[in-house]
């Protein structure tokens, strides 16, 4: 055993031995991997960050305290929602970085951010052998700090009459806004410029201008006036919304509505004005399509042309001798320079109870040289209503710009004639077909809200304080319309909400809501006492969203004392099933009733009445069921006999009638 170990060691060695002389006539290569620790810090350049909308960059630097290189260094940037929530995250690999500290950027555009607010952000750097990280927050303002909520000129001024501007400019954002500038910009027969400082505006701040300058009157026709506020934040250029008011310069003075003849009879109200595309051989800037205004007062737009040619345009607006006394044109003829647009104000006035709605053809000729000539006609529809004396009321317009692609509204608001109103809205409805999404949408001249609610964008105006006989401007702009011929369907309601009824001089009795089926008419019916102690008129107005068609959605009765009042409203539907939400509103002088109604609309359905085949009876029971038959007719004839013989009788109204007089009788606690 002894041998064999010797034996053993004695092999061994000799292998040792061979492995060493091969050691002197070969290579022997050793791969070794060894991580070098290089520990570095990361810090943000500045912070917070308070950034607008649009890109930005979040600068950092990486050091090291000692020289190191840095390999393959892997960066993420986490941005948080207020609640602490991953909103999104940047990810990078760096090169290596052999000389610090070095400096790196991650950029970011603000659309990643839902809303105006606090986000906090960490940023993180790391390789496989060390890792920092530090944190942050991103203050997102508003993209507009300062916002112009009230600009305001009379719509006509006398020739050589200093022009009244007032101006209100309001910081709706959360930073303090620096003093600024404001531009004042007017355009027309006199071109002009004016600046004007404004002071610096604390958060929810507002300072008034009211201007009166001279000189700019001088020439008559159309202008247009309008305001920018201009300041600067982190050395970076800030612009508030651009407002815009039109006025008029008339001498002698504008027609009187007083000899507005008001004989005209109305076209078939199926008749809708056709969407302005373009007009031969020149391009539409701005052109009318719908006017609502209240009887006895007046409105004024413009229409303005472009000339795209390379000859001068001659362009003749004309309108039938009928209606020349209720639309006044500043300029019949234009003289379109090549590549130069010109405009003619144009007014609609009207008398008192003038009531109705009115098609305004309005023709328009456009000429060039070599004796070519083309002409078009366009129609306005001029809606006019009455108004209660002492109540605000609303006129508004509606132009096509861009040759019929984009749309463009004003609503005028004007004060009751002897008291101050306190927190009014104006709601305007817009189809929501008619943009491709809200941001098409822009919005200015008053504070408001947008929203999409129930298949139509509704834009909310608020106005804190409207004194007498003050007038306000709300606007908005509806960029390359899809659907611009849905301008018939936008609706505007006045909302007063702090006014007081001093008396309760209306109850609905009942209304009746049916159930509704898609691609039919049915009837929503309100039953309704007015109790007032003299006559008075009472205004319905039923409001839903555009896929369901109205007929006659305002009705005016001349009520007496105690009098039922039954108006019914047929709703024809498209194929959209569902519940829609439609608004009944009831006005007497100093009194307003205002109802939600939720109008269920099913699909329709075919129904199959099963016919039943009679069996097989017998010669006796035929001969019995006979001379049944026989006694049933008599009787029907002797019942039939007698009820003519009677006065006839709607059994439906005294059924409807029996229904008020018990629901009266038990809301009065009589019943």
């Amino acid at each position: 055993m002894k041998g064999l170990g010797i034996l053993m060691f004695a092999a061994l060695a000799a292998l040792l031995i061979a492995g060493s002389a091969n050691a002197y006539t070969g290579t022997v290569s050793l791969n070794a991997s060894v991580a070098v620790y290089c520990p570095f810090s990361v810090s943000l350049n500045v912070s917070p960050y308070y950034i607008d909308y649009g890109n930005f960059t979040v600068n950092y630097i990486i050091s090291t305290s000692e020289p190191c290189s840095l390999n393959n260094l892997n960066r993420k940037l986490d941005i948080y929602y207020p609640n602490s929530t991953l909103l999104h995250e940047y990810v990078a690999t760096l090169k290596t970085i052999n000389t610090t500290p070095a400096k790196y950027y991650v950029a970011v555009n603000s659309s990643i951010f839902p809303a105006v607010g606090t986000y906090p952000i960490t940023l993180t750097v790391s390789n496989s052998t060390y890792k920092n990280s530090t944190t942050s927050v991103i203050y997102l303002i508003a993209s507009v700090d300062g916002q112009i909520t009230k600009f305001s000129i009379p719509p006509s001024i006398k020739q050589f009459s200093p022009l009244p501007v007032n101006i209100t400019i309001k910081n709706i954002g959360n930073l303090t806004a620096p003093p600024s500038n404001l531009t004042l910009s007017i355009t027309g027969p006199n071109n002009f410029l004016f600046n004007y400082p404004i002071p610096a505006l604390s958060p929810g701040q507002s300072v008034n201008e009211s201007l009166s300058i001279p000189n700019i009157t001088g020439k008559t026709g159309a202008y247009q006036a309008s305001a920018v506020d201009t300041y600067y934040f982190n050395s970076t250029q800030r612009k508030s919304n651009i407002a815009l008011a039109f006025f008029d310069v008339y001498s002698p003075p504008p027609p009187s509505p007083s000899s507005v003849s008001s004989g005209m009879p109305p076209p078939p109200p199926s008749i809708i004005p056709p969407v302005v595309k373009t007009f031969p051989n020149v391009f539409v800037v701005n052109f009318p399509s719908f006017i609502s205004i209240a009887s006895g007062h007046q409105i004024q737009d413009q229409m303005t042309f472009f000339n795209p040619t390379n000859s001068p345009e001659y362009v003749n607006i004309s309108i039938p001798a009928n209606f020349s006394k209720v639309v006044q044109i500043s300029s019949n003829t234009l003289y379109i320079y090549p590549s130069r647009e010109v405009s003619s104000g144009i007014i609609f006035g009207t008398v008192p109870n003038m009531s109705g709605t009115y098609m305004v053809p309005i023709t328009v000729n456009a000429s060039i040289p070599h004796d070519k000539a083309y002409s078009q006609t366009e129609y306005v529809e001029l809606v006019v209503t009455n108004v209660t004396p002492g109540q605000p009321y609303v006129g508004y317009q509606i132009d096509m710009a861009n040759n019929g692609t984009t749309v463009n509204g004003i609503l005028s608001l004007t004060g009751a004639a002897n008291r101050t109103l306190s927190n009014v809205t104006l709601d305007t409805m817009l189809p929501a077909s008619i943009a491709t999404n809200a941001s098409d949408i822009r919005v200015y001249g008053l504070t408001y809200n947008l929203s999409l609610n129930n298949g139509e964008y509704l834009i909310r105006y608020f106005v804190d304080s409207l004194p007498p006989k003050q007038r306000v401007y709300g606007y908005y702009t509806v960029s390359y319309s899809p659907n611009p011929q849905l301008v018939q369907d936008i609706q505007n309601v006045l909302s007063i909400p702090t006014f007081v009824p001093q008396q309760d001089i209306l109850r609905i009795i009942s209304i009746s809501l049916p159930t509704f089926y898609a691609n039919s008419t049915n009837t929503v019916t309100a039953d309704t006492l007015y109790t007032g102690t003299k006559a008075e008129n009472v205004t319905f107005t039923l409001i839903g969203p555009p896929n369901a068609r109205i007929g006659n959605p305002v009705r005016v009765v001349y009520a007496v004392p105690n009098q039922f009042i039954t108006e019914s409203f047929p709703i024809t539907t498209n194929s959209t099933t569902g519940t829609l939400l439609m608004q009944l509103y009831i006005n007497a002088p100093n009194f307003n009733i205002t109802e939600s109604l939720p109008v269920l609309i099913l699909a329709k359905t075919t129904t199959t009445i099963p016919i039943r085949v009679p069996h097989v009876i017998s010669s006796n029971a035929s001969a019995i069921a006979i001379a049944i038959t026989l006694i049933i007719a008599v009787v029907v004839f002797i019942l039939t006999v007698a009820r003519f013989g009677r006065p006839k009788t709607n059994i439906e109204r005294l059924r409807r009638l029996k229904m008020i007089r018990d629901e009266i009788r038990r809301r009065d606690g009589n019943g």
